[in-house]
């Protein structure tokens, strides 16, 4: 009986260790005709298309270089015309005043001119001999009298002239300094430290004069 059993043992395992051969064959088999065999891509996979990427603008990536004025050409600017040298600058609060310092120097030497021309036709017309050059009359004066006043008038009056005439030079001149100077100093950095400040201050005696109160200033820079 024994024997009898031993053998089916026999027999089973035979069987099952043939059997896992087998499989272990089949695996094999199938994996390598699936990795030597086209590749299978499901339709749920496929990408009909691949979206396009957006051009990058170069003017965005390009760094924005900071305005650092030249005095060389500020100075030439404002040379060629006034507030040219500011416009470049960018300081255009400037420009106000420029135009209308320049405004009223024009006025004064335009105002000082006609009223220089009228006293010195006049002073001219009184020291002649022709009897038809009486501009001077309008002054309602006799002639002996009037003829002091009409040179002394005509004497100032050209001398404003003259006078407004160096203070625009000297502004168109003032405007270039502006420039060139606001040009060099652009990038200058002034300390938030700046400070005034002003104390009481008690002033000794001396002998030319007595115990003073006062006040002091002093600069933190």
């Amino acid at each position: 009986m024994k024997n009898y059993i031993l053998l089916i043992v026999i027999i089973f395992v035979s069987f099952s260790a043939s059997l896992y051969s087998q499989d272990n064959s089949l695996l094999e088999r199938d994996s390598i005709e699936v990795l030597e065999g086209p590749l299978i891509i499901p339709d749920s996979l496929i990408i009909d298309s691949i979206p396009e990427v957006a051009p990058v603008n170069e003017e965005v990536l390009e760094i924005k270089e900071r305005f650092v004025p030249d005095p060389t050409k500020a100075v030439i600017y404002s040379a060629i015309f006034p507030g040219l040298g500011q416009i470049y600058n960018r300081k255009y609060w400037k420009l106000p005043i420029v135009y209308g310092g320049f405004i009223g120097c024009v006025y004064a030497i335009t105002w000082n001119n006609k009223t220089y021309t009228d006293y010195r036709n006049a002073y001219r017309d009184i020291m002649d001999d022709d009897p038809n050059t009486n501009s001077w009359q309008s002054y309602g004066r006799n002639e002996e009298s009037l003829k002091p006043i009409l040179k002394r008038r005509r004497d100032n009056f050209r001398r404003y002239r003259d006078l407004s005439c160096f203070i625009a030079v000297g502004l168109y001149a003032v405007c270039m300094i502006d420039a060139y100077v606001d040009a060099q100093l652009f990038e200058f950095d002034i300390s938030q430290d700046l400070s005034m400040r002003v104390d009481p201050v008690l002033f000794d005696r001396t002998a030319q004069n007595s115990r003073a109160v006062g006040f002091q200033c002093s600069f933190t820079f």
